[in-house]
């Protein structure tokens, strides 16, 4: 789950997320006071074009002749409530990456409310994600920034989409500046008039365009009544090969998209299988009104796509259905077509000719009448009543906290000023307790009781006295008291809870200095698999794990079966790197590119990891509760809608 989404990435960010965002605007309001009669949620849908790609060093690129970047841009778009002059940003939420992509249509969209009184600006900041595929780590560069106002927004839906201009400041240097000398300095020194002036060298800012954006504004459902969520079960087969000059498969992922405002856009997009020429995508759930407005015979375009990692991806195939014609065509197969290749002849490797002696044919290529790219199919289609986060809560669905630090070597020596779990005499805020008060103070708002296990791992008791046996009898193996992979903080297994986030940060110091010693290696397993047993098959709560760490892990296959076992249980794992170290391995957990797949090849049945990195967000506190509130909302209702009361009933439809 995680930040985010990208092309051929899990980029099912549908509508529940929208939704959960939409839960918590509405408790936000009901403690400001927000008058809902002049008020409205709106969900605004983004796509850029025209964007000019960054190099390494985060200055404006260039496009080649074929129209190619030179440099691969990877852009989103973070989107900010801000005044007339553009300042005291408000952070409202951001699209997901698009890799490799300067006219990018995100998928994911931003919430936000509409106050009829007010006047509101939105500032849209369009960053370049850092590749994971390259060389050394730099943070996202801004590319560019533009600004509009809501109201205008929303009232040029009627005309065409909102256009804004994006503009990036940069500095020139040794631009040469007139400017006059001072009046006594030109008098001692004899200068005439026409001399009164010297040169400067300075770095003037100038605003440089680098693209456009385009955003829509859609009102989202009200909260109240009963909604419908579409549940979907696709798969392909007889896909056109795209790798390797047609001998290596392709990789395939599905994009939906709708028409807004007279042209189709991107509403769901599923991960991608690499080397396959047929597949089964994970089932998905939008809701009707994300889906088609709630009219089942608004056009849908139905595309597949083929990722590329070095380029932009190619499509293999598309159709265009209404949600009438697909419920009618369940396990029927769907013909796909490129129709770059309609009434054209195509190339199709064969062999031919007679075997020579080792019983080898030459290899030719053949042409041959283009019929289809591809067949896709619906497996299963249903249409479910859909239930909000607070719908469960409110039922009696019990949500509960697990709190899980990693005090392992990677973070430093106790007592280094650059330790991430530095002790200083007066306690000072380190970065690890920055992170409890922060996501704590987000995430246990939903645990009634306000006691959360406490655990910590990757660490030794200092107080173990057990090592010293071994040593007294010639025992060279045994350095020290073994590694802990799971352990209580508070130091007394019988008492493994702390309540409230102050009991968690007194727990954390004590643990520091009077109980452990930094040891390696990381593992995360063990903890996951502690919660795991403590809810394995339970319906009548789910359990929140909130796992604090450095970003080093030392079993990730382990940790990876761990989590794809627990994809079915009422679990959500939400993972907080601190410092600033290398995070791909929390990024591949939280399967923003690829679903996880076990050692034994199961695969995951939902999303429940989601990651954040602490110091991108620290000074926003309201990025961290969006983005962490409704990646677990979002988790929290999928289970909840399949497993748990209020039932689903399901809606006949005719098509």
């Amino acid at each position: 789950m995680g930040n985010c989404c990208s092309s051929g990435n899990n980029e099912a960010l549908n509508h529940e997320e929208d939704q959960a965002r939409g839960d918590l605007e509405c408790m936000l309001r009901e403690l400001k006071g927000v008058d809902e009669e002049k008020s409205s949620m709106v969900q605004l849908l983004i796509k850029c074009r025209g964007l000019k790609p960054m190099n390494a060093y985060g200055q404006l690129g260039r496009i080649g002749a074929s129209g190619v970047a030179l440099h691969h841009l990877n852009p989103y778009v973070a989107a900010y409530e801000t005044d007339e002059a553009g300042e005291n940003l408000n952070f409202i939420g951001k699209t997901e990456t698009k890799f490799r992509d300067t006219n990018p249509h995100f998928v994911k969209t931003v919430a936000t409310t509409f106050q009829f009184s007010a006047e509101q600006y939105i500032t849209f900041k369009v960053y370049d994600e850092p590749t994971r595929h390259g060389h050394g780590e730099r943070e996202p560069v801004e590319i560019g920034c533009g600004k509009a106002k809501l109201v205008d927004i929303i009232n040029s839906r009627a005309k065409a989409p909102y256009h804004v201009e994006l503009f990036r400041t940069v500095h020139h240097q040794h631009q040469l500046v007139r400017k006059p000398l001072q009046l006594a300095n030109v008098a001692r020194r004899g200068h005439n008039r026409n001399k009164n002036e010297e040169h400067e060298e300075t770095a003037v800012p100038q605003q440089q365009q680098v693209g456009f954006l385009t955003v829509t504004a859609e009102e989202l459902e009200k909260q109240e009544g009963t909604k419908y969520e579409v549940s979907m079960e696709v798969s392909c087969h007889s896909l056109e090969a795209k790798n390797l000059f047609g001998a290596g498969g392709s990789d395939p992922y599905l994009v939906i998209s709708r028409i807004v405002d007279g042209q189709f856009q991107p509403i769901h997009k599923t991960e991608y299988y690499e080397g396959v020429l047929q597949c089964e995508w994970k089932t998905f759930v939008i809701s009707l009104e994300r889906f088609c407005k709630s009219d089942f015979n608004a056009w849908l375009l139905l595309e597949v796509w083929d990722y590329e990692n070095n380029g932009p991806d190619q499509l293999i195939g598309q159709t265009k259905q209404t949600l009438a014609t697909l419920l009618s065509k369940v396990q029927d197969g769907i013909d796909l077509f490129n129709y770059n290749y309609r009434g054209k002849r195509k190339k199709k490797p064969g062999l031919t000719g007679q075997p020579n002696k080792l019983g080898f044919r030459r290899p030719t290529i053949q042409k041959i009448q283009y019929e289809r790219s591809g067949v896709l199919q619906i497996n299963k289609i249903s249409i479910d009543v859909s239930h909000s986060f607070l719908e469960f809560v409110r039922s009696g669905f019990e949500i509960n906290l697990t709190v899980c630090v990693d005090f392992s070597m990677s973070n430093g020596e106790l007592h280094d000023p650059t330790s991430l779990h530095y002790i200083t005499e007066d306690k000072r805020d380190n970065e690890y307790i920055k992170a409890l008060k922060a996501v704590v103070g987000v995430l246990g708002n939903y645990d009634k009781d306000q006691e959360f296990p406490f655990y910590g791992f990757g660490a030794r008791n200092r107080n173990d006295e057990s090592h010293q046996y071994a040593k007294e009898k010639g025992d060279k193996k045994d350095a020290g008291p073994p590694v802990n992979h799971i352990f209580p903080v508070t130091g007394d297994v019988m008492r493994v809870v702390v309540e409230k986030a102050e009991g968690l940060v007194d727990a954390y110091w004590s643990c520091l200095q009077e109980r452990i010693i930094p040891a390696e290696p990381t593992h995360f397993a063990p903890c996951l698999g502690k919660v795991y047993r403590m809810v394995s098959g339970r319906k009548d709560q789910y359990q929140i794990v909130l796992i604090i760490t450095d970003g080093n892990c030392n079993d990730l296959q382990a940790t990876t079966d761990m989590i794809v076992d627990s994809s079915d249980e009422p679990i959500s794992i939400v993972i907080i790197g601190v410092g600033g170290g290398n995070f791909a391995d929390m990024e591949a957990l939280s399967a923003d590119e690829k679903p996880l797949r076990s050692s034994d090849k199961k695969l995951m049945v939902r999303d429940i990891v989601g990651f954040v990195p602490f110091r991108k967000y620290e000074h926003d506190n309201a990025a961290v509760c969006v983005f962490i509130t409704s990646s677990r909302n979002t988790s929290c209702s999928e289970f909840g809608n399949n497993k748990h009361t209020p039932q689903k009933s399901s809606f006949n439809v005719k098509p």
